[in-house]
C-alpha cells in the first residue's frame, strides 16, 4: 500500500442512546479488500465531563439525532 493509493471509509453507526453512539469503520482499497476495521464508542458529556442524557438535556439536539438511529 502506498500514499497515493486511494481508499475507501465506511463508517456504520451501530446503536444510539440518550448518552451515547457506537460507530464501526471499515477502510478499504480500491478493489474493495479490507485495510483495517474498527470502533469508537462517543458519550454525551457536559462541560464537567460527566456523562449526560442527551434527550433531556438537549431534547432540540436529541431530536434531530435520534432520526440517524432509527431502522432504514
Amino acid at each position: 500500500m502506498d500514499y497515493r493509493d486511494e481508499l475507501e471509509l465506511v463508517v456504520e453507526l451501530r446503536q444510539l442512546t440518550p448518552t451515547r453512539m457506537d460507530f464501526a469503520y471499515r477502510l478499504r482499497n480500491a478493489a474493495g479488500q479490507p485495510v483495517a476495521e474498527g470502533e469508537t464508542r462517543h458519550a454525551f458529556i457536559d462541560g464537567r465531563g460527566r456523562p449526560i442524557n442527551l434527550r433531556k438535556a438537549r431534547p432540540d439536539l436529541w431530536q434531530r439525532l435520534a432520526v440517524l438511529g432509527e431502522p432504514a
